[in-house]
């Protein structure tokens, strides 16, 4: 039954200095999804922060043990390793990626889960078609984040407008048998998709998104761009040769 108190969803917030906005974030995540029916396991894969974030997540983790998930990783760091150990800890049905200066709504979180519960492998969040909406989005990330993403859906034609957002839910049994290999943000693409080359069902909801209140943003045009982009060929040739592979076995 959907929303059953049974049901566990793991949250995974990536940390690396936030504590102006962690305990805030793990709050809300416990309040949305306990207001929701269901049981969250929120993993912190905290990436060696020195302003105090590690404490408080400790603090949360002692006052609730069965919610909240500590782990402190140790080299190699990045968005993409955080994301990718943290999955092998998520026990829920679904699993949530979403970040932890609360750019990303818990309550957006939990309309997803809803579709996860429904059946969906992927659920993908869009900010820019179908009713999202951004709050003090940046030119420059927009005018990037356009740009690869039509050329993301023109090389692979997907009806997805905003794939590369990290702030996605899955089914946890479709990308625990992934073979991830990205370090860095470019995983927000690797991960669905390579769901979707395995045949995962997905669909697509409108979600808000409001710039960070506190600490220093960790995404940097420069050097995202040439990861994404190494990526995004990746993906593509993989994708080719999966087509002509199952090609050639129907012969």
């Amino acid at each position: 039954m959907a929303g059953s108190k049974t049901k566990t969803v793991s949250i995974i917030l990536p940390t690396r200095n936030e504590a102006g906005s962690i305990a805030k974030a793990m709050d809300a995540c416990m309040a949305e999804f306990e207001r929701a029916g269901y049981s969250p396991q929120i993993i912190i894969a905290d990436d060696n922060s020195q302003d105090g974030t590690k404490e408080i997540i400790n603090n949360y983790a002692k006052l609730h043990p069965n919610n909240i998930i500590p782990l402190h990783r140790s080299a190699p760091y990045g968005f993409g390793h955080s994301i990718r150990e943290a999955i092998g800890k998520a026990e829920g049905f679904a699993t949530v990626v979403m970040m932890a200066d609360l750019s990303d709504k818990p309550s957006d979180a939990v309309k997803m889960v809803r579709k996860v519960d429904e059946g969906f492998d992927v659920v993908f969040s869009t900010r820019f078609s179908n009713g999202g909406k951004t709050n003090n989005y940046p030119l420059s990330k927009y005018l990037a984040n356009r740009s690869f993403n039509n050329v993301l859906r023109m090389l692979f034609l997907l009806p997805y407008a905003d794939t590369s957002n990290a702030f996605k839910a899955y089914c946890t049994s479709t990308i625990k048998s992934l073979p991830l290999k990205s370090a860095g943000f470019e995983i927000t693409v690797e991960l669905p998709m390579l769901a979707l080359m395995k045949g995962a069902k997905a669909c697509e909801i409108p979600v808000s998104w409001g710039n960070r209140e506190a600490g220093a943003p960790k995404w940097r045009i420069g050097n995202a761009f040439v990861k994404y982009s190494m990526k995004l060929m990746e993906l593509f040739l993989l994708n080719i040769r999966s087509k002509f592979g199952r090609f050639e076995s129907s012969k």
